[in-house]
Formats: structure tokens, sequence, C-alpha cells
């Protein structure tokens, strides 16, 4: 039995997830040990001033030293650590990386939309099945679209269009044009046509719909919920509804853009599996142990 970590450097929050790797005699599969989720909000920094600023990269240094503690408590044998949106759209993001990796010996790769995507793939695959399905997943920075048909991936393209950045009011018309105009291309023909959406927001609308886990929502029944959650201020979204107050100002934004996909593609359900980009990560790291050398050997 070995054990892995994962840990997801997003715009929003830093997700680490540390996981046993079982192996039985018909498949590999993993046992969550511990799942951290640290509200950081880099993309607060990047989106309005372009970059990390000081008390953000020593937050983020004193989180990467008490992982390789944690890390060393729970005999991690391999870890994965990726920064996405809000650290490669950093004028300092190479630097924060270097930084942290001098003084803390912690490694992060920061990857781009595509590699962030195929992440995410990993973790998906079993949850589709035959037709054509179209997975988001919207972050604080970035919303990364795949679509796939008879479980096969066709296409895929990462858009500068997140939570945080919308809260931030950048200007993202040009942006929101793009998708839409992509979606429309690459699902021309095709009806009926399944969503699958992964990241906490939809996560924790799918959960106040009061519907089971592995069955699909609405669109209306989307539209109920987020109409209820914009009934309250941000304060009571916290108090009230019981929000995380990293998500209780985010959980519309992010939803307008759920909703849009949607309307776009004329798709009526979506399923909202538990799964995110640390999944997709500890898989990807199941995959290069078995084929290569420590993990921590070839993060750049």
């Amino acid at each position: 039995m070995q054990t892995m970590a994962a840990v997801d450097i997003g715009s929003n929050a830093i997700r680490v997830h540390i996981s046993n790797l079982l192996t039985t005699e018909n498949k590999d599969e993993f046992k969550t040990l511990e799942y951290i989720r640290v509200p950081l909000r880099l993309g607060e920094d990047v989106f309005s001033i372009g970059e990390i600023s000081a008390e953000k990269i020593d937050k983020l240094e004193k989180l990467a030293q008490s992982l390789i503690y944690l890390f060393e408590i729970f005999k991690v044998s391999n870890y994965l650590c990726c920064a996405t949106s809000a650290m490669r759209e950093s004028t300092n993001g190479l630097m924060v990386v270097n930084t942290i990796k001098s003084k803390t010996n912690f490694n992060i790769e920061i990857i781009d939309g595509a590699k962030e995507a195929e992440l995410t793939n990993f973790g998906l695959q079993k949850y589709l099945s035959d037709g054509t399905w179209v997975h988001v997943d919207v972050g604080g920075g970035s919303t990364e679209i795949n679509v796939f048909k008879h479980r096969v991936k066709t296409a895929s393209k990462s858009f500068r269009i997140g939570a945080v950045r919308m809260l931030m009011n950048e200007n993202i018309e040009n942006e929101w044009k793009s998708l839409n105009d992509w979606l429309k291309n690459e699902l021309k023909n095709e009806q009926n046509v399944t969503t699958i959406g992964t990241g906490g927001n939809i996560g924790k609308i799918h959960q106040m719909t009061g519907v089971n886990e592995a069955d699909p929502i609405s669109i209306n029944q989307i539209l109920v919920i987020t109409g209820k959650i914009s009934q309250y201020s941000t304060e009571d979204r916290i108090h009230i509804l019981k929000l995380n107050p990293d998500r209780a100002d985010v959980i519309l934004p992010s939803s307008k853009i759920y909703l849009a996909v949607m309307g776009a593609i004329g798709s009526k359900i979506m399923y909202a599996p538990k799964i995110g980009l640390t999944d997709g990560m500890l898989a990807s790291l199941k995959i290069r142990n078995n084929n290569g050398p420590n993990i921590q050997a070839i993060i750049t």
C-alpha cells in the first residue's frame, strides 16, 4: 500500500488530498485519508494587480512547509502539486514557485488549461457513458470544457472565465463570446447533450437540491437554488445557509457559467459527481509511479 498526495493551488482555494492507493487482485482504488481546503484566494491579487502579493507569498510558503511536515506524518511517498489559472497568469508566478522551492524544497508545477483539463479527465472517465457529454469545470480564474462522444474526448478548451474573476468585475465579454462560438461550433449537429459539472460550487448546489448524489439535477433545479441563494446577503449565506465564507460570494458567479454552458448547448440536466482536479492528479500519480521514477524527481 502506498500513500500519495495531490495539491491543487487554485485561484480561489488550495485543496490538499492525501490518499492510500489500495491494490487488489482486480483493481486499484484510492481511499482518502485527509482532505484540506485552504481559502487563500490568489486570484484576488492576480486579477486586480497582476501579481501575487508579498502577504500571500508568505502564507503560501508557510503552507508548503506545513505540507512537508504533514506528508512526513502520513508517510506520503509521492505527491503532485499543480498551480492553475492565478499562478500561470501572475507576472511573478515563476518567482513564487522558485522561492518556495529554494526555501522549503516543496515542488509546485504551473500547468496550462489543457493540462488542467487532462488531469481532471483522469478522474472523470468512470462517470461517462455512451452519447455526447460536455464536461464543465469552473474554477476561480478559468473554466475548462471538454466534449466527449461515446467516452472519447473529441475537443477541449480552457477559457479565462472564472468565479473570482467575475467577482473582481474583470472585463471578459470577448471571452464569453469565444466560449459560446466554440460550443456552437463543436456541437452544431448534436442533440440530447448531457452536461457533467465539476467544482465545489456546483457540488454545493447539487447538495442543496436534496437530489441523490448519483442522480442529475435539472436546469430548473439549479435556477431554484440560485434564486434562493440570491435572496440572502453574503453574510447571511454564511450564517443562515451555512456556506463557507470563500464560497458564499462566488457560488452565484460560478452558477452563471454552468447555466450559460447548458443554455448554449440546449442541455436540460447536469450530473455533478464529487470529483475534482486532485482526483485526476492522484490517478496521474499512480500511472506515473507505475511507469517511472518518484514523482518528486520529475516535477519541474
